[in-house]
């Protein structure tokens, strides 16, 4: 059968936001095939979650939060985030 992956991220609320009730999250992700994938040289990033690189992802997220899965060969450069952002790649 086919295979199945599953990425669960869990972050502290902003103050404003504490005791808001919870949002669901939204994804348009069947396959590994519907994510954008940002080329570049020494780069191969798909983005999840997020801008970059000018493709969005298919994922929304309550906060700004721009989330890359990948590879970084050598001495490639990463682009910078929005101010206000936080991100990661994994």
């Amino acid at each position: 059968g086919d295979a199945s992956w599953l990425a669960q991220l869990w972050y502290d609320a902003l103050p404003e936001d504490e005791n808001a009730p919870p949002r669901p999250v939204s994804s348009a992700v069947g396959r590994p095939e519907d994510v954008p994938v940002v080329r570049d040289e020494g780069l191969a990033v798909r983005v999840l979650v997020g801008n970059y690189g000018g493709v969005t992802g298919p994922v929304t997220a309550a906060l700004p939060l721009v989330i890359l899965h990948g590879r970084v060969d050598g001495a490639a450069t990463l682009a910078s985030l929005p101010p206000g952002h936080n991100g990661f790649i994994w």
